[in-house]
Formats: C-alpha cells, sequence, structure tokens
C-alpha cells in the first residue's frame, strides 16, 4: 500500500532540488573556465591558465614573490579557502569568460571576493595582477578600509622591478615603490594649479585611483606605510590614522605631500617605469647603467641619478 504521506515529501524533495539545480546550477557554471591548459595548486592559490608553460612559471612564482614579500612587509596572510587564479594569454580567451561570467567592462582583470576568484588578462602586463591579488589580501582581514586605501594600496603594486634566473622563467625578487608615469600625469592634471587636499580624497566614495596611488606612494617613500596599514586595521579612522603616523597635523601633511609632488615632477624618476620590469642579474646590472639607476636602500627601489 502507498504512503500517501511519504510520496508527497518526496515530491516535496525532489521539486525543491531540482528548483535548486535549474536556480544555481547556472550560477555556479557562470565563473567555471573549462579551457585552460594547466592547472596548479601552491601555497594558498589555485592556477589555472591557457599561458604556455614558461609564461606560467613566470606568474606562477610572480604571485608567489609577491606574497612572501607581501608578507614580509605588512602582514601574513591567512585564509582557509584557496583563492583560484584565471590567468587567460590574451584578449579572446579574457572576454570570452567575461562575457559568460557577466562581467564586461572590465578590461583588464577583476577580483570577486565573494567566488574567492582572481581574474586577469595577462596581455594587459603583470601589475593587473598583483593590484588584484592585494584586494585578496587585505580582504582576508575582514576589515573595511576606505576607498582610497583599498585602491591607492592596491594601485601601488601595479609598477615593479623584478628579477628572474637565467631562463628567464622563475622570479626570485621584487621591488616595489614607483612611480606610473600615466598615473602621475593624471594626477597633475586633476591637481591643476591648486593643491591636492587629503580632506577631499577621505571625503570621495569612489576615489581617484591615481591621486590615491601617489600618496600611498608618498607615504611609501617616508617610510610609513606599513605604519597607515596597521592603524587603519585597528579600525582608525582617515585623518586619525593619517596623522598619527606622520605625527603632524593634516595641513601640514598635506604641504608636504604637495611640495613633494613639486619636486618629484622635476626627476626622471617620475617617467622611469613605463612598464613593470623583469631582469635577470645581468640585464638589471646593464639597465641600471643605461638609465644612470642607483639602489637606494633607503626607499628600497632603484633611483635616478641627481642631476642627469
Amino acid at each position: 500500500m502507498i504512503n500517501v504521506k511519504n510520496l508527497i515529501s518526496r515530491i516535496i524533495l525532489y521539486s525543491i532540488l531540482v528548483v535548486a539545480v535549474i536556480y544555481f546550477y547556472p550560477a555556479i557554471m557562470r565563473f567555471n573556465w573549462s579551457d585552460y591548459k594547466y592547472r596548479q595548486k601552491e601555497d594558498g592559490f589555485d592556477f589555472y591558465t591557457d599561458l604556455s608553460q614558461e609564461q606560467f612559471k613566470v606568474a606562477r612564482t610572480l604571485c608567489l614573490e609577491f606574497k612572501r614579500k607581501f608578507e614580509k612587509c605588512y602582514f601574513p596572510i591567512k585564509n582557509k579557502k584557496r583563492l583560484k587564479i584565471y590567468l587567460f594569454s590574451g584578449d579572446k580567451g579574457y572576454e570570452k569568460f567575461c562575457k559568460k561570467a557577466k562581467c564586461e567592462g572590465t578590461e583588464f582583470g577583476f577580483y570577486a571576493p565573494g567566488e574567492k576568484l582572481l581574474v586577469v588578462n595577462t596581455a594587459s602586463g603583470w601589475g593587473t595582477l598583483l593590484h588584484e591579488i592585494r584586494h585578496y589580501f587585505l580582504s582576508t582581514t575582514k576589515v573595511k578600509y576606505p576607498d582610497w586605501f583599498e585602491e591607492g594600496f592596491a594601485a601601488f603594486f601595479e609598477k615593479f622591478i623584478g628579477k628572474v634566473d637565467e631562463k628567464k622563467n622563475e622570479v626570485f625578487w621584487l621591488s616595489f615603490g614607483y612611480f606610473n608615469p600615466w598615473r602621475f600625469s593624471e594626477v597633475m592634471v586633476v591637481r591643476g594649479s591648486s593643491k591636492l587636499l587629503l580632506s577631499d580624497l577621505f571625503n570621495q566614495k569612489k576615489c581617484i585611483q591615481s591621486i590615491a596611488r601617489n600618496f600611498i606612494l608618498f607615504t611609501h617613500h617616508k617610510g610609513l606605510l606599513p605604519g597607515l596599514l596597521q592603524e587603519l586595521r585597528k579600525g582608525t579612522d582617515s585623518r586619525g590614522a593619517v596623522e598619527t603616523i606622520f605625527k603632524k597635523d593634516l595641513p601640514t601633511i598635506e604641504q608636504e605631500w604637495n611640495n613633494w609632488i613639486d619636486e618629484s615632477v622635476k626627476t626622471r624618476d617620475c617617467k622611469l617605469l613605463v612598464a613593470s620590469q623583469l631582469f635577470t642579474s645581468l640585464e638589471l646590472q646593464n639597465w641600471c647603467q643605461q638609465n644612470n639607476l642607483i639602489w637606494s636602500e633607503e626607499k628600497g627601489i632603484f633611483v635616478c641619478l641627481p642631476g642627469l
């Protein structure tokens, strides 16, 4: 004899399952990428890519070295769930995926925090990759950072100089703290004949990334960036955090920042690094000689010799 009550319960259960599959399956598949060539799990990252093996090794070791460097300078990354990283070799595959994922309009790459997924078109250069990974790093702290810091600190890592082995397929050293020429040009255009105000930067709901990056770079060159991050992690507001680490009031800091911009525009440093560079040790030595560069222990970067 059929138990009507059990039958109805099963029908309801199966109906729920069918609806769940119909509703959730497209959402799950939206971010699925099946055309990758290589996959590798390492140090909290789950890499997928259609790059060549050689280029994949460069990208993978760049991410790992960046994480090592970031943890040494700022804080350890602790997250139980791996970060998926999709590395596309060019526009065609990247744009096809973005259309499927309904993420059109993100020309270079994006980080989807809810999916723990980072997607990058490597044809745009390696700077986007590190910019987006930095978004992931800060998300692991569960702190809500102000927009100017969130974006400015990510953009800070877009320009770098790194070393690779003699075969040019393994990154083992990185330095950050360089001007981004096009972003610096944007700062000068926005600034015009007036001065930049930190109160404007702090109060913008959507910051101008180039200005935010410029202030982050200024803070870094003063040796105060780790301290600024730690203050914001405590929950200190923007003004309080900046005044605490500089040990000065906001108008004084603003004036020093604007003076620094005025001095920087006179140097070759603000135009030096059009694109991030990965060199062998010999190539780096030759490049420094050709461009009259020296290593600054204070800033942790290569700088142009003055007066040349």
